[in-house]
Parts: structure tokens; C-alpha cells; sequence
């Protein structure tokens, strides 16, 4: 089972976010994150809980790629000055 999936069955049982990182193995600050993209959902924790666990951790680690794909097919000819030789 995942540790997101795993974080919110603890929440739901009733765990504060210092005691479930705990148990986890996660630091609160990643806890914290995570409870407020959780609350910030339009999906309930129970709707949440019943997700497969990949869909779960993308609605929830989910963002956008750090480059946009056009900006990188403009620069992909510079990148070869990067290669080791």
C-alpha cells in the first residue's frame, strides 16, 4: 500500500499529521502538503481512499513539467554543447 493511501487512512481514523508521519516514515511538512492538496480536492477523503494508488498519488504529487514541451523542442538543438565527450 502506498504512503499516500496509508496517510489517509490514518487521517480518517482520527491520527493528527505529526503522529501519522510518524508512523509513516514521512517528515509533518510532507504530511501537511499532502492534507492541504487533500482538503483543497474536489473528491472527499473516502472518494480519495478508493482511488488505485497511482491515480491517487498523481491527483496528489501531480504538477506541471518544469519545461513546457514547446520550449524544449525550440532548445533541444543547444543541449548537444552539454554532452561529455
Amino acid at each position: 500500500m502506498s504512503q499516500i493511501k496509508q496517510l489517509l487512512l490514518l487521517k480518517k481514523s482520527g491520527i493528527s499529521n505529526r503522529k501519522a508521519a510518524n508512523i509513516i516514515g514521512m517528515s509533518k511538512e510532507t504530511v501537511n502538503n499532502y492534507m492541504n492538496k487533500v482538503n483543497a480536492d474536489s473528491l472527499s477523503l473516502d472518494e480519495l481512499i478508493r482511488l488505485d494508488a497511482p491515480i491517487l498519488e498523481h491527483r496528489l504529487k501531480g504538477g506541471n513539467p518544469a519545461i513546457a514541451t514547446s520550449v524544449l523542442k525550440h532548445s533541444k538543438p543547444f543541449f548537444h554543447i552539454f554532452r561529455k565527450r
